[in-house]
């Protein structure tokens, strides 16, 4: 399906705060993703481009764990965020740059020892692009790290309605990938978040900016239709199931 990339920007900036209360899956991927740079004895970073940085889940946690120098950070919306502002001022970084516009389009900064990126390659319309011009930025022996999110992400939506953005698998993922990196690390997970109605479940699309692949115009028996099938279909005792699929994978530039 296509993007709209226009609306995602829109969506995403309407609802910055309630992601940054909300959005406990992608908080949550930002810590497993700097723990596992940790965990494969990844050493620091002189210079770090960081794409799609939302509300700063993804930067917290790196200037928590590792020492920056030189910090590039981008996203689709024009206006910083001030939780990242808040973020980098309280770690006193003072050399760093907002790069904002859409990652497929802008140029990256050369000679960088890191791309991180959490929770945004889903949204590129051609993710080995953005890998290439990755890999052409990086220094040799620099790393790349990604979550994403995979095949099973949203599938009850997209059960129901059969629209969902184009997810890739573990596999194509690393297909894709292993063009342009020596692999490090590679995998994926299910969680499963509970909700008491299925209204709370498109609340919780809605303010986490996570449902803008196209607009919902649904009249009213179209809407209980959805109701009706998700309720039917994925209901867990007295609970309602929406799947989250994060997919991590880190790399090396060689050569």
């Amino acid at each position: 399906m296509q993007i709209n990339k226009e609306l995602v920007q829109k969506r995403f900036a309407r609802n910055t705060d309630s992601y940054s209360q909300l959005a406990v899956i992608q908080l949550g991927m930002a810590e497993k993703l700097t723990n596992l740079l940790l965990d494969n004895r990844v050493a620091g970073f002189d210079k770090v481009l960081e794409l799609g940085v939302g509300c700063g889940f993804l930067t917290k946690q790196l200037l928590n764990k590792y020492v920056v120098n030189q910090l590039y950070i981008n996203d689709i919306i024009e206006a910083l965020p001030q939780t990242v502002a808040k973020t980098i001022s309280n770690h006193g970084l003072r050399n760093w740059q907002y790069l904002s516009g859409d990652a497929e389009k802008i140029q990256f900064p050369k000679e960088l020892d890191l791309v991180i990126s959490g929770a945004t390659f889903q949204w590129f319309q051609e993710p080995e692009k953005v890998l290439e011009k990755a890999f052409n930025s990086l220094k040799n022996n620099g790393i790349i790290a990604i979550s994403t999110f995979g095949l099973s992400n949203f599938k009850q939506i997209r059960q129901i309605t059969g629209t969902g953005l184009k997810y890739m698998s573990i596999s194509q993922l690393s297909s894709l990938t292993d063009k342009y990196f020596k692999k490090i690390h590679s995998s994926e997970i299910e969680i499963d978040l509970s909700f008491s109605s299925v209204i709370e479940i498109l609340k919780h699309l809605k303010f986490t900016g996570v449902n803008a692949v196209q607009p919902l115009k649904w009249n009213k028996s179209q809407y209980l239709k959805f109701v009706e099938a998700y309720e039917k279909q994925f209901a867990n005792s007295d609970k309602l199931l929406l799947t989250y699929n994060p997919m991590y994978f880190i790399g090396e530039k060689i050569g």
